[in-house]
């Protein structure tokens, strides 16, 4: 195992880290937790060691120092990942509605069934299988009937979210924009494509993309207002015994400074093999399109000792950071370069599926990295290592490399402060922070804006109504209608009912078995954790072939069976 040797000038910057420096070097007798009374560095909330809770020494120092940083009000730790940052955002934000693109993470689909928020998905285009971004009609079309915008960027894929359009969209319509940058959390050295210059409230997956310990992470916002209700939200969803190295290792990661040698090596890298590596705009994703061959090649690089992060059974994704070693990038790209040599060419970008905006060039996102713009109302902590200084030359924020546009510092709209919370359900409000109780949303684990395609088997069970689907209370499963309407109860509307629930049993097949019948969870390939079918539709050939082949996956029984829909009776469908 090869030893992290962190930036000792940037630790010395570290207030956790020097904290538990003292106390390591103390003698002293531990009659406090944890229990295994041995580590030194491993420690609870003593009388000097500050409370995450209620921050008031080193932590509450880090955290104002880390929103400094990344141009937030105020920034909160997270030691739960990314996960709990999301729910908190979403609770803080305490909308009725909420827009949000198919292929976010679970845990916004899990934020949106627990708060009773109504999920408006956005359609995402793909080019050669791979999912982009939600275009612009997409948003302008769905934020109508929702209360706030969420965006995920980077996606898992190092696709950018177009967040000067997203920002002036909301603005307009004078609703909120949320955005999980759970793998953009390195991205704040580039101001115009980082998710805090533009979102009112928004997560930073530090652990995934920096130097830190993994489930660190942080939740940030833009206004006193925000700040206020997110450090209430954060305080429900966030554990009450963090784990103070994780605490030390998100403050020296926010603080770590920019690799930009190893970046350039990664264009370079890149601009040369454009027809294999996808360029989505974050240098830290390579993704190399690999076609039918891509699990094969994940398991011959494992046997010598190349782990990548993801296989989707077409593009395989290694993870870099500012603190992967120039060499270790160089021995992958020997690697692949004699993989590339054998393996047959793969299929040309196609055109995207789009119903409007051309697929943007990909490749000139990977030229030289333009100078970063800063944001004079967010300034910029030279603790973590200065930014590129503004040239006054115009840059595209749009996504269209041959659009100039003249950046703007985004405006942000005041929140209310109270919204109605939950569909339906009475609600309680602590101060003006809304608190949906905690009955049935509606949701339950099914996107009810679902595409008409999705959610209608052609072959029915028997006992369903023409735009059913039968559910499983205990699996959370719901009846979902082709007109998207609202479904409560286990019943679509007042015109149909779904089967007796005593006529249904679910069984669990092996994917392969498993095709053609009607899932009753939803499950994907992990990572990324984003639904690849949702519980209520159809299995299909190739989301078993993924199930089956993919070495992790959620939603899976023991991670090999699929949850399907039967009939106890014995009927089959």
């Amino acid at each position: 195992m090869r030893r992290f040797h962190p930036d000792k000038k940037t630790l010395k910057q570290c207030h956790i880290y020097g904290m538990l420096a003292a106390h390591a070097k103390e003698r002293h007798l531990s009659f406090h937790t944890p229990g295994h009374k041995s580590g030194a560095w491993d420690i609870t909330e003593l009388s000097y060691s500050d409370n995450l809770s209620c921050p008031q020494g080193v932590i509450a120092q880090a955290e104002r120092d880390c929103a400094e940083i990344l141009g937030a009000d105020r920034s909160f730790f997270l030691t739960d990942g990314s996960t709990s940052g999301v729910l908190s955002m979403l609770h803080a934000a305490s909308v009725r509605s909420l827009a949000f693109p198919k292929n976010a993470h679970k845990s916004v689909y899990n934020g949106c069934r627990i708060l009773g928020i109504t999920p408006v998905l956005l359609e995402v285009p793909t080019l050669s299988k791979i999912p982009l971004q939600p275009t612009r009609e997409e948003m302008s079309e769905k934020i109508k009937a929702a209360d706030a915008l969420l965006l995920v960027t980077p996606d898992y894929y190092g696709n950018l979210a177009d967040l000067a359009f997203a920002r002036k969209l909301c603005d307009r319509e004078g609703k909120l924009l949320l955005a999980d940058g759970a793998h953009g959390g390195h991205l704040h050295f580039r101001r115009e494509i980082y998710a805090g210059t533009y979102a009112d409230l928004w997560v930073d997956g530090v652990h995934k993309s920096l130097p830190a310990l993994t489930q660190g992470a942080v939740v940030s916002a833009h206004t006193p207002e925000l700040s206020r209700r997110l450090k209430e939200s954060a305080d429900i969803f966030r554990t009450t015994s963090p784990s103070y190295p994780i605490l030390a290792s998100v403050e020296y990661a926010v603080r770590f400074p920019r690799n930009q040698a190893l970046e350039n090596e990664v264009f370079r890298f890149t601009a040369a093999w454009e027809n294999r590596l996808w360029p989505g705009g974050d240098w830290t994703k390579l993704c190399v399109r690999l076609g039918p061959a891509a699990f094969r090649v994940q398991k011959q690089l494992e046997t010598k000792g190349i782990y990548a992060e993801f296989c989707d059974g077409n593009v395989l994704m290694f993870y870099l950071s500012p603190a992967t070693r120039k060499r270790d990038f160089l021995r992958l790209e020997r690697e692949l370069v004699a993989l590339f040599s054998v393996l047959p060419p793969p299929e040309p970008l196609g055109s995207s599926d789009r119903k409007s905006d051309p697929a943007p060039d990909y490749a000139r996102r990977f030229s030289e990295p333009s100078s970063a713009v800063s944001d004079p109302a967010r300034p910029f902590s030279a603790n973590a290592g200065s930014p590129d200084q503004p040239t006054g030359k115009k840059v595209s924020l749009s996504g269209n490399p041959d659009r100039e546009e003249t950046p703007e510092t985004p405006s942000k709209p005041a929140p209310p402060t109270v919204r109605t919370a939950g569909r339906g359900t009475e609600t309680q409000v602590s101060g003006d922070l809304t608190v949906p109780a905690f009955a049935d949303c509606g949701l339950s684990g099914v996107p009810v804006s679902a595409p008409d395609d999705r959610v209608v088997p052609e072959n029915r069970l028997p006992g369903e109504r023409e735009n059913c689907v039968p559910s499983d209370p205990g699996l959370t499963a719901r009846p979902r209608r082709s007109d998207r309407a609202d479904l409560r109860g286990g019943t679509c509307g007042d015109t149909c009912k779904a089967p007796d629930k005593e006529q249904l049993s679910v069984e669990f097949l092996p994917p392969e078995e498993a095709v053609g019948r009607i899932a009753a969870r939803t499950c994907g390939l992990f990572p990324p954790c984003t639904p690849l079918i949702f519980a209520g539709e159809r299995v299909t050939e190739e989301a078993a072939r993924l199930l089956k082949e993919s070495p992790n996956a959620f939603g899976l029984e023991e991670g090999k069976t699929v949850a399907v829909f039967a009939l106890s009776s014995g009927e089959k469908e």
